[in-house]
């Protein structure tokens, strides 16, 4: 039984350290590609060395130490989703150079605008799954050396997925300017109530304040495709009430409307919307409210926690988010300069007219697309092509 025992952890071993080897032959690879940038490269640099200290690590552990090696395993893991996630990054750029690049043409931009620094994006595409920020690559102070999004690339044809991108682009950004957390509160199976409650509000100020953040940076085009992508959801998932659903990290989508609509009525305050007239898109703006109240009833704010009680709406609202200082994320008046160049690209694209990119902004040529897309919905998908083609242009 003991020699049964000891060949069966040596086999043990060895399948981990073939492993190990596999990981870092696979990380050498992705870093001596010519598809990723030098800074990105240079982010595989720690794991290799972590990965050379888990596989050497793998022969002094001491025989029969099953937890120990279970331990390794659990770590080999950890560094495998993350090679996994380039790999992607790498098929995603193949498949989808120029929407995969211009992506994050746009995302680079606006980080280095509003954090006065550079970060490179990667976008990356797993057929199935829904936009989502990927906190991975870090460096030894915990701080991201690379912005990797994921984005169903199969359905940015339209330019608001772009626009709805920045909920994710406002996690990163949230992250950095407001301290918010990157990483959503695990609820444990010994956590009693008041823990859970914590942690669920943690987890939805975390997504509420990436929705300020896409607001701030975006302007009112990112409370419409916020209304348009949730107003087609399902009765049971847009309801006003909410069943419980243990490690849920996303508040109930009513929520999400009414905080960003009343973030919104800042614009109001701040003249915004005499930037944002044309178009009907101020009338769209006061059609919200009427669309929120007859869909979202206000006077049901609580969300149910079968067995764990209630969070509601005004633990959101109080929780300090509306007194942050939204404007050390993008100034109202550089938000309105966007907004001017912004229609002048929807009308020269609406006009077929040549549109030279050193004039504009990334962030100006996807919202103007995006307006030229509204005004003319039938057009959206060559006038996405159109801003995919400035956009490169703008990297040559």
């Amino acid at each position: 039984m003991i020699d049964q025992l000891n060949k069966l952890f040596k086999s043990t071993k060895q399948l981990y350290k073939s492993e190990a080897e596999e990981v870092i032959n696979r990380f050498s690879l992705i870093r001596n590609s010519g598809l990723l940038d030098s800074s990105i490269k240079n982010s595989i640099a720690p794991i290799l060395k972590r990965m050379a200290e888990i596989s050497a690590s793998i022969e002094n552990i001491p025989d029969n130490d099953f937890k120990s090696i279970h331990e390794l395993e659990r770590e080999i893991r950890s560094e495998e989703r993350i090679l996994e996630m380039l790999e992607n990054a790498i098929s995603t750029f193949i498949s989808h150079r120029n929407l995969s690049t211009s992506l994050s043409i746009l995302f680079e931009h606006l980080y280095t605008e509003i954090i006065e620094n550079d970060l490179p994006f990667l976008v990356i595409s797993r057929e199935g799954e829904a936009l989502q920020t990927y906190p991975s690559l870090r460096n030894e102070e915990n701080e991201l050396l690379v912005g990797v999004i994921g984005i169903p690339l199969f359905s940015v044809s339209h330019l608001y997925e772009w626009i709805l991108a920045g909920h994710e682009f406002g996690h990163i950004i949230a992250n950095k300017r407001l301290n918010a957390g990157i990483e959503y509160a695990e609820i444990g199976e010994d956590d009693d109530l008041d823990e859970i409650k914590n942690k669920v509000i943690r987890n939805y100020k975390m997504e509420i304040l990436a929705d300020f953040t896409a607001m701030q940076i975006f302007g009112p085009v990112f409370l419409e495709v916020l209304l348009t992508e949730f107003t087609g959801a399902e009765p049971e998932s847009r309801g006003t009430e909410d069943t419980f659903v243990a490690g849920k990290t996303h508040p109930p989508i009513p929520w999400r409307i009414r905080l960003c609509y009343d973030q919104a009525s800042y614009f109001d305050r701040m003249g915004f919307n005499k930037e944002f007239e044309r178009e009907g898109a101020e009338e769209f703006i006061k059609a919200v409210e009427s669309v929120i109240s007859e869909r979202y009833p206000r006077e049901k704010s609580e969300q149910k926690y079968e067995g764990y009680g209630r969070v509601k709406y005004t633990d959101m609202v109080q929780s300090g988010i509306l007194e942050m200082d939204f404007e050390n994320i993008r100034d109202i008046e550089d938000l309105k300069k966007c907004y001017k160049n912004a229609y002048k690209i929807s009308e020269l694209l609406q006009k077929g007219e040549t549109i030279t990119e050193d004039e504009f902004s990334p962030d100006q040529i996807v919202i103007g697309g995006y307006l030229a897309s509204r005004a003319k919905p039938t057009e959206f998908k060559s006038y996405t092509q159109k801003v995919i083609d400035l956009m490169m242009k703008r990297k040559v």
